[in-house]
């Protein structure tokens, strides 16, 4: 498998409690990744936050295995 990129944004209030500079990352791979091995990366799995890839919300359980924008956001109140 080639090495692939995944760029991870937090967005809306995850980026507002994250420390400076923790918003943004461009992680390299050359395996297919749980999304769960990308939140422990990053250190916010304990957020527990919705999961955009590409636009399409993916459970923590998904794969990604080639190169993609993932979104991180608080999950909305209540749920």
């Amino acid at each position: 498998m080639r090495a692939f990129l995944v760029r991870v944004r937090a967005v809306g209030q995850l980026s507002k409690v994250l420390p400076p500079g923790h918003a943004e990352a461009l992680l390299q791979y050359d395996h297919a990744v749980p999304v769960r091995e990308i939140l422990a990366t990053l250190r916010v799995e304990h957020f527990h936050p919705t999961v955009l890839v590409d636009g399409r919300r993916v459970e923590v359980d998904g794969l990604i295995s080639g190169d993609c924008t993932v979104y991180l956001l608080l999950p909305a109140a209540g749920g």
